[in-house]
């Protein structure tokens, strides 16, 4: 499951994104996520939750 899944205010917003279920919502163009959070929609420390455990996940 896609990690976005584990945040209710992301979840719904994941098919919208450009490249869909490939996209990690980190640096790909045209991302819901990210837009929601420049837009004020998504908290910037939910957000930087997210990424923190996505690139722990991911080993980056």
């Amino acid at each position: 499951a896609d990690l976005a899944n584990y945040f209710p205010e992301m979840a719904p917003l994941q098919g919208q994104c450009k490249f869909r279920a490939s996209c990690s919502h980190r640096q790909e163009p045209e991302c819901a996520i990210r837009d929601a959070v420049t837009a004020g929609a998504i908290n910037r420390e939910r957000y930087a939750s997210y990424v923190k455990m996505y690139d722990y996940i991911s080993g980056q």
